[in-house]
């Protein structure tokens, strides 16, 4: 079918949460451009829905910064994890939401966890905390359910403990949430161990938070050579997972915000490969389908709407003739 904004408006309208609800919303209002850094007041052309967004988004964040009760949707606790830190760090980017206190508090956060080796790990008490669900159907047909928190939120994973590194240093520094020294800290750490076969990237969400870590260095922290291996081996292994149709549309739209973020244009091969998925990927109901499940699916529609916006390729003018805002 061919892609509709109209009918992912209603899709989110309809299935999404009061966050995805009041995202969407500040996203069709700005015309899918990018929300500029939080100024106060009424948030100007976003009116009250960028507000509301960002209350609905501090209620999925603890006194102390971290994040938790289903930022990401696998994770329903009340303990602060550094897993969904990574999803609360999404939100703040979507949202325009460096200069708020959600910001402050979540900068707190993470230099508080961050270890003296720069690399940072999720807190042990998330899964010893967090009782177990209990038991339930398959709620579709992509897998069946996971246990809450799910088992890549496991304290002392080489490869957990690699992705959290790389991409919370991502968004510290596009963010502002940790000084410099710090995100170089991290960056060398990441470099130390992506060349460490116990470390090495066995998931493809490190591949584009790499892409954005190393892509847009502007420092001698890491050896340029490095650097550019390290990149290298991101696109690669980014280029396997569309080559092989293991690209989910969700992490489609990651990588998409993610070749926006370090300047690719819309000519670049992930960049197009991402926006033909994501096109093509639109279901009958409006919504981006996602392996991940049903509770996934507005979270797709929205950041997947909002990235292809980044590159002009959604009309939210239809949605608003249509009355669908």
């Amino acid at each position: 079918m061919a892609f509709s904004v109209a009918q992912a408006s209603v899709f989110v309208a309809k299935n999404g949460t009061s966050l995805e609800r009041a995202a969407w919303r500040m996203v069709a209002s700005l015309g899918g451009a990018p929300a500029a850094p939080w100024a106060g007041g009424d948030a100007g052309p976003t009116g009250g829905a960028r507000v509301e967004a960002l209350e609905a988004l501090s209620r999925h964040q603890n006194p102390d910064g971290g994040w938790c009760r289903g930022i990401d949707p696998d994770y329903t606790g009340s303990t602060s994890s550094v897993c969904a830190t990574v999803a609360g760090c999404r939100w703040l980017e979507l949202l325009g939401g460096t200069g708020t206190e959600i910001a402050a508090r979540t900068r707190t956060f993470l230099l508080a966890r961050q270890r003296p080796d720069g690399a940072w790990d999720e807190d042990p008490d998330v899964a010893r905390l967090t009782p177990p669900p209990p038991p339930k159907e398959r709620d579709d047909e992509s897998r069946p359910p996971l246990p809450d928190p799910p088992p890549w939120y496991a304290s002392g994973s080489p490869a957990t403990r690699l992705w959290l590194t790389t991409s919370l240093a991502a968004y510290a520094e596009a963010l502002d949430l940790a000084p410099p020294d710090r995100v170089n800290a991290a960056r060398v750490r990441v470099a130390r161990d992506w060349f460490d076969s116990a470390h090495f990237p066995n998931g493809p969400l490190i591949f584009w938070m790499a892409l954005r870590l190393f892509g847009s260095e502007d420092d001698s922290a890491v050896e340029g050579e490095v650097a550019d291996e390290i990149l290298r081996r991101s696109i690669g292994g980014i280029r396997n997972e569309i080559e092989w149709e293991r690209l989910d549309l969700f992490d489609a739209a990651w990588v998409l915000e993610t070749c926006h973020a370090v300047g690719f244009p819309i000519s670049h091969p992930l960049v197009a490969s991402c926006c033909e998925r994501l096109l093509l990927g639109q279901e009958f109901d409006g919504g981006f389908v996602s392996l991940y499940g049903v509770k996934h699916r507005a979270a797709a529609t929205l950041f997947g709407c909002a990235a292809l916006s980044r590159y002009g390729l959604v009309k939210w003018e239809e949605a608003r003739e249509a009355g669908a805002l």
